[in-house]
C-alpha cells in the first residue's frame, strides 16, 4: 500500500523542470519572435515619447476642519456637518467630480487646441468671434465634453496619507497654466463649500422655525382642549391650580376641625357650671364685674363682722350691713347665671354650625366622587398638554444650543498651500518609461514563446513518438461521440477503420495472445480503446477476454454494463474460481471485471499469483486484453508489462506532455517482453487524414 502511495506522489511531482540550458535553447529557437515582439512596443514608445512634450505638475493642498457637534436630536439635519472616516474620501470625489471641473473650466474659459492641450484664450483675439453666428449646439456640446474629459484626465486629487489634507494637482505642458488651474480649482472648491454652508444654515433655520411653530400650535391646541373640558364639566380651578371642589372640601374640613374644638370647650365649661363649680371656669374668673362684686362682698362681709362685734346683731347698722352683703351676693349670683346662659347659647350656636358644616362637607364629597371619573380624562389631557409644553421648551432650548455651537461664518476648510509654478517637468521620467516598456515587452515576448513551446509539447505524430521513445505507432483514433457503439454496430466510420488497422498490426506481429493497454495518465481513453478492440475481435469470431486490471479507478463494468465483482482481485487472491468471475455482456464478450477495490494488487502480481490463471485462460481464449491503470499513477502496469506478450500505450493527441510520455516509455521499455507500441487517441480528423 505504501508503495502505491509513493507511486502516486511520484506521478504528480516527477515532472521535469526545464533547466537554464533548455530555456536558452527555447529562446534561441524562437529568437526572431522574441525580437519582433520586443521591438514593436519599444519603437512605438520611442516614437510616442519623441513627440510628447514635457509635462509640468502644480499642486495645491487644502485641509478639512469640521466643528464637533454633539446634538443627538438633530443628527438627520446635521449629518452633512459630521466628520467621520468617509468625510475626506468623499471630498476627494467632490474635487474630482465633473460638476466642479465645469465650474473651473467656465471660470478660466479653457479651450482645447489642435494638439489636445488646454489653454486660456487671449481676450484680444476672441473679440472678433463674439459677433459671429452661434455654432451648432451639438458641436458646442461635443467641444465642451472634450475639454471636460481632457481636464479630468490631467487632474489628480488624493488624500495625503491618513490626514485631513487633500492635494489637488494638475498636469500641463505650460507650467504657468498648471499652477493657475490648480489654484482656480482649489478656490472653486472652497467657494462651493462656503455656499454649501450657507445653504445648510438656511435649511437649518427654516427647519427649526417650522418645527417650533408646529410645536406651539400643538401646545396651544391641547391647552384649549383642557380648558374646554373643564368648562363642559364645570371643573373650576382654585388656588395653586387645584380643583375648586377639592379646595372647598379642604377648607370645610379645616373649619369643621376648629368648630369641633370649640364645641368641646363649650361643653366642658357648661358641665362645670352644671356641677356647681362655676367659680372654677375661666369665664367667671376672668369677668371684671364678678371680681369687682366679689371685692365688694369681701368688704361688706368685713364691715358686717366689725359692726356685729361692736353693736350686736340687731343694731340697725348691722342689719343695713347684712342687707348690703346680701345684695352683693345676689348680684354675683345673677352675673354667674348670665355667664352660664351665654355659654349655653354659644354652645347651641356652635353645635348648629358644626351640623351645617358636616352637611356641606358630605355634599361636596359626594360631588367629588362624581367628579373622579372625569378627573381621569382631565388628567390624561393635562399630561398631553404638559408633554407638548415640555417638548416645546426642550426644542427651544436645543435650538438655542445648536445655534450657539455652530458658527456658520467660520469656514470648515483652509488652503494649506497654493500651487506654485513648477520649475522641472515630470516628463523627465521618459527613461523610466522606456525601461518599463522594455521590461514589459520582454516579459510578454518570453511568455508568448513559452506558451508556444508548451502548446507544442503534446505528441502529434509518428516522428514525435519515434524520436522520444523509439516506439512504433499502431494507429491514430479520431474523436468519436460513441466509439464503442460504432464498433458493436459495425458502422463504417473512421474510428472503426482505425480499430481494424490496430488489430491488423497487432495480429501481424504474432507475438502472443496477451495484450496490455495502459496510458501515461487518466483521461486519455485507454479503456475505450481496449474495449473497442475487444468488441471488434469478438465481432469477427475471435474468442476474446477483456480483463479490467485497474482496481483503483475501474470503469469497464460500467461501460459493458456487467456486475463489478467478483473479478480480477478475487482471481488473484484465490477467493473465486475462474468460472465464477468471467461474465458475458449482452454482446457475448467475455469480461473479467476489476472486482473488489484493493491496494495490494501489485503485491499479488509480484508474488506470481497471475501466472497460473493466465496460463489456463490462454488455453481457452484466442486473445486476452488487459485494461490497466496508467503507468505513472501506480506500479501495476510496470509489473503486468513483464507478464503479457504485447504492451500498447494510449496517448491523447496533442495533450499528453512529452516529459510524461518519455518517462512512461522508459519504464515500459525496461520491463516489457517486446517493444511497446503507441496509439494516438482523440485525434482531429483533418490531422489523421494528413497522415
Amino acid at each position: 500500500m505504501e508503495r502505491r502511495r509513493s507511486d502516486r506522489r511520484k506521478s504528480a511531482s516527477d515532472i521535469e523542470v526545464p533547466s537554464i540550458l533548455d530555456i536558452i535553447k527555447i529562446v534561441y529557437k524562437r529568437r526572431w519572435i522574441l525580437l519582433i515582439l520586443m521591438a514593436l512596443p519599444i519603437l512605438a514608445t520611442l516614437f510616442y515619447l519623441k513627440g510628447k512634450p514635457d509635462i509640468y505638475q502644480a499642486t495645491a493642498s487644502v485641509s478639512l476642519e469640521t466643528q464637533e457637534i454633539n446634538l443627538a436630536d438633530f443628527n438627520d439635519i446635521l449629518s452633512g456637518m459630521k466628520f467621520d472616516n468617509l468625510t475626506v474620501p468623499t471630498q476627494v470625489q467632490v474635487l474630482s467630480s465633473p460638476g466642479l471641473a465645469r465650474q473651473t473650466i467656465l471660470s478660466l474659459g479653457l479651450k482645447e487646441d489642435w494638439k489636445g492641450n488646454l489653454y486660456i484664450p487671449d481676450p484680444s483675439t476672441e473679440t472678433g468671434t463674439e459677433s459671429a453666428a452661434p455654432a451648432d449646439e451639438a458641436a458646442d456640446n461635443a467641444e465642451r465634453y472634450k475639454v471636460l474629459k481632457n481636464f479630468l484626465s490631467h487632474l489628480d486629487v488624493k488624500q495625503q496619507g491618513t490626514s485631513r489634507v487633500i492635494e489637488i494637482s494638475f498636469r500641463s505642458p505650460d507650467p504657468n497654466l498648471a499652477a493657475k488651474i490648480a489654484n482656480t480649482h482649489t478656490r472653486q472648491y472652497v467657494f462651493s463649500r462656503e455656499q454649501e454652508r450657507k445653504r445648510l444654515a438656511e435649511k437649518l433655520d427654516k427647519w427649526l422655525t417650522n418645527e417650533i411653530l408646529d410645536l406651539k400650535e400643538q401646545s396651544l391646541k391641547k391647552s384649549r382642549m383642557v380648558q374646554q373640558f373643564r368648562a363642559e364639566n364645570g371643573m373650576i380651578q382654585g388656588r395653586n391650580s387645584q380643583e375648586l371642589i377639592y379646595q372647598q372640601i379642604s377648607d370645610l374640613a379645616a373649619q369643621l376641625a376648629q368648630i369641633n374644638t370649640h364645641v368641646l370647650d363649650l361643653q366642658a365649661r357648661s358641665e362645670m357650671l352644671q356641677n356647681g363649680n362655676p367659680h372654677g371656669i375661666a369665664d367667671i374668673v376672668e369677668s371684671h364685674l364678678v371680681q369687682e362684686l366679689k371685692s365688694r362682698a369681701s368688704v361688706a362681709a368685713q364691715k358686717l363682722q366689725s359692726l356685729r362685734a361692736e353693736l350686736g346683731n340687731n343694731h340697725p347698722d348691722v342689719i343695713a350691713a347684712r342687707q348690703e352683703l346680701m345684695q352683693v351676693n345676689n348680684d354675683i349670683a345673677r352675673e354667674v347665671a348670665n355667664i352660664k346662659k351665654s355659654i349655653e347659647n354659644e354652645l347651641t350656636t356652635a353645635t348648629k354650625q358644626k351640623t351645617l358644616l358636616e352637611d356641606n362637607l358630605t355634599k361636596l364629597q359626594k360631588q367629588a366622587d362624581d367628579l373622579q371619573e372625569k378627573m381621569i380624562s382631565l388628567q390624561a389631557l393635562q399630561k398631553e398638554e404638559q408633554s407638548s409644553s415640555n417638548l416645546l421648551d426642550n426644542f427651544l432650548a436645543r435650538s438655542e444650543e445648536i445655534k450657539s455651537q455652530i458658527d456658520f461664518t467660520r469656514p470648515d476648510i483652509a488652503i494649506v498651500s497654493p500651487a506654485f509654478e513648477p520649475n522641472e517637468p515630470i516628463g523627465s521620467k521618459k527613461l523610466l518609461i522606456m525601461l518599463a516598456v522594455t521590461a514589459f515587452s520582454g516579459f510578454f515576448a518570453l511568455a508568448f514563446i513559452f506558451f508556444l513551446e508548451i502548446g507544442d509539447q503534446g505528441i502529434k505524430d509518428r516522428e514525435d513518438i519515434y524520436k522520444l521513445s523509439g516506439f512504433g505507432l499502431l494507429g491514430m483514433l479520431p474523436r468519436a461521440r460513441l466509439p464503442i457503439s460504432d464498433v458493436v454496430k459495425k458502422d463504417r466510420s473512421h474510428y472503426v477503420e482505425e480499430i481494424k488497422r490496430i488489430f491488423i498490426h497487432l495480429n501481424m506481429q504474432e507475438k502472443g495472445k496477451t495484450v496490455l493497454f495502459t496510458s501515461t495518465r487518466r483521461g486519455e481513453g485507454k479503456t475505450t480503446v481496449a474495449a473497442s478492440l475487444a468488441y471488434y475481435m469478438n465481432n469477427i469470431g475471435m474468442k476474446t477476454l477483456l480483463i479490467d486490471s485497474d482496481t483503483i479507478d475501474p470503469v469497464l463494468a460500467g461501460v459493458a454494463m456487467v456486475r463489478e465483482h467478483p473479478g480480477f482481485y478475487e482471481m488473484m487472491a484465490g477467493k473465486k474460481p475462474l468460472q465464477e468471475i468471467i461474465v458475458k455482456d449482452k454482446h457475448g464478450l467475455s469480461i473479467i471485471p476489476s472486482g473488489e477495490s484493493s491496494p495490494y494488487i501489485s503485491d499479488l502480481l509480484l508474488a506470481g499469483r497471475l501466472q497460473k490463471p493466465l496460463e489456463m485462460l490462454k488455453e481457452e481464449y484466442d486473445c486476452i486484453i488487459f485494461d490497466c491503470a496508467p503507468v505513472l499513477s501506480v506500479s501495476d502496469a510496470e509489473i503486468l508489462a513483464g507478464l503479457v506478450d504485447q504492451v500498447v500505450l494510449v496517448l491523447e493527441w496533442a495533450k499528453t506532455p512529452r516529459e510524461e510520455f518519455v518517462k512512461a516509455a522508459e519504464t515500459l521499455r525496461s520491463l516489457a517482453r517486446n517493444m511497446p507500441n503507441v496509439v494516438l487517441n482523440k485525434v482531429k480528423l483533418s490531422e489523421m487524414q494528413s497522415h
